[in-house]
């Protein structure tokens, strides 16, 4: 199965399942949650130490009300508004779809991502390396 999974065909075929999926979803209205990988992941501006640090990985976002109302798609990229900590300290996120493991309506999973993307994370790490540079 891993060949299967990491064949270009599988792969832009779930690409295209996680735009398609994820744009119903945000223009239904729904709340709705996302499984994703942490490392793909930007803040901006980047958060403290002492938020992230709590952060595991795969991690779980909670898209309703406020954060809701932001989130849009923009070149296989989700991206929304969201606060953390006691203290919601507001941050751009911004999730690359290939870095979505699974989408969630009301605990129910609607999306699951098996395509193995390693590639495309590196590519995506390396990115947000030089851009810290």
């Amino acid at each position: 199965m891993e060949k299967l999974f990491s064949e270009e065909a599988f792969k832009n075929l779930t690409r295209k399942n996680l735009e398609n999926v994820l744009s119903n979803v945000l223009n239904s209205g729904y709340n709705f949650s996302i499984i994703a990988d942490l490392e793909v992941i930007t803040f901006s501006p980047e958060l403290p130490s002492d938020i992230t640090k709590k952060f595991s990985n795969p991690i779980r976002f909670d898209l309703a009300n406020y954060t809701l109302s932001t989130a849009y798609l923009e070149d296989f990229t989700l991206n929304f508004e969201a606060g953390f900590g006691i203290n919601a300290i507001g941050a751009d996120v911004k999730i690359p779809i290939v870095g979505i493991y699974e989408i969630l309506i009301d605990e129910i999973g609607i999306l699951a991502n098996f395509a193995n993307f390693k590639e495309e994370f590196a590519n995506i790490k390396r990115e947000k390396l030089f851009k810290r540079s």
